[in-house]
């Protein structure tokens, strides 16, 4: 679990820059069966309310910004699922697939026993449902096929490419290939096949535009004296004023037109503030207007933790979690019960099997899932300090 929000006084603060990719499945539309339906609304532009709702004070933000409409699914696509058979789908807000769940765990056999041949293939069948043309099939480029913890079940990431460039979110799917099956498909593909126009900022001037948008331009006579290099696929800036390391890159934007816009992608982070801040932001890379922006300030703690330390949970009892550390082992569908959980407790005690030992820690005002002073528990992921994130390309880099 990552953990979140902004608490009470400050003592320190945890930056994390996480992959700037969507998460497929966060954003869903619901299956709109006619055409001529009112269109759905934009997508959200503020800061999901778990993220200031906290036990101590609000987080200190700007809200978030994505200018794009969503999309709904076509005619074609729905049709298409219907041929899927029993399943659960779910759209993404650009108008793809972000979940499909066979109710019997299978959504076809695997053509290969190669899982990556056997993931593209799938895609290729099924392209019409995914949005997808055969050219912009062919062109997926394979990420990564990971093998699951205790399983021999393989995710299989392909990522789409505008013109030779890597959308700055979205873009992405996954194809869960497990004994000899397509058990599992997710995505945030985009359905549009527009060709980006050529950038007319360099790296360094989207940053600039990016770190104005968020209350931190560098005055123009400070300009000449920020130092760039080139590694790893980044522009990475010292800025004069700023401790941390800044970093910029040029990708796309796919649009909910059909069209994909240049953009410079840029984090902009200041870790001496009053209020920590951290924005990754997206300039388009001809007009300079900013087309999406992620608050990604995720965590702090309160300061008298530091000072009572912990030795009992604060809700006069351990709480208990039972959880997988990684994913349930795979002998356990149908009717089998997974024999691979662990109980994590609040405080040690008899019972507790956790292989990290105890959550208790001095950077938490109380248990991971409470949602109020009172200590109700929330019952999901989401609490006081559990906020759960997927780094779904590079989780120890800002980006893809």
């Amino acid at each position: 679990m990552t953990s979140a929000h902004a608490r009470g006084r400050r003592a320190t603060a945890v930056l994390a820059l996480l992959t700037a990719t969507l998460v497929p499945g966060l954003t869903h539309l619901p299956a709109f069966a006619d055409e001529g339906a009112p269109a759905p609304a934009p997508l959200a532009s503020s800061t999901p309310s778990h993220l200031v709702s906290t036990l101590g004070d609000a987080v200190v933000a700007l809200t978030d910004i994505d200018v794009r409409s969503a999309v709904r699914p076509s005619p074609a696509q729905l049709r298409a699922v219907a041929a899927l058979g029993d399943v659960q789908l779910r759209w993404n807000a650009a108008g793809t697939p972000s979940s499909i769940l066979p109710a019997d765990g299978t959504l076809a056999r695997a053509t290969s026993s190669d899982p990556e041949v056997a993931a593209r293939a799938w895609i290729s069948d099924h392209a019409t449902l995914l949005g997808l043309s055969t050219d912009q099939v062919d062109a997926l480029e394979l990420v990564s096929s990971q093998e699951f913890a205790q399983s021999p079940a393989r995710a299989v990431l392909f990522r789409q490419r505008f013109d030779g460039l890597i959308p700055a979110v979205g873009g992405l799917v996954t194809v869960g290939v497990a004994r000899g099956e397509i058990a599992y498909v997710s995505s945030s593909l985009s359905k549009a096949t527009g060709t980006p126009a050529d950038a007319v900022l360099s790296p360094l001037q989207g940053w600039l535009k990016a770190a104005a948008s968020v209350g931190r331009a560098v005055p123009v006579t400070s300009v000449p004296s920020i130092v760039r290099t080139v590694s790893g696929g980044w522009t990475r800036l010292t800025v004069p004023g700023l401790v941390q390391q800044q970093v910029a890159r040029l990708r796309v934007l796919p649009m909910s037109d059909g069209t994909v816009r240049p953009v410079i992608q840029s984090n902009v982070v200041d870790m001496a503030a009053t209020s920590v801040l951290g924005y990754t932001v997206l300039v388009d890379a001809v007009t300079g207007q900013v087309l999406w922006r992620h608050n990604q300030v995720q965590n702090d703690h309160d300061t008298e933790a530091d000072e009572r330390g912990v030795t009992a949970s604060p809700l006069g009892f351990s709480p208990r979690w039972s959880y997988f550390t990684a994913n349930p082992s795979m002998n356990s569908l149908g009717d089998k019960v997974p024999g691979n959980a662990v109980v994590g407790c609040w405080v040690a005690g008899e019972g507790c099997t956790s292989p990290t030992g105890p959550f208790a820690n001095v950077a938490a005002v109380t248990t991971w899932d409470a949602v109020n002073v009172a200590g109700l528990s929330s019952m999901t992921t989401i609490g006081n300090n559990a906020y759960t994130a997927e780094g779904w390309v590079n989780p120890l880099a800002p980006g893809g």
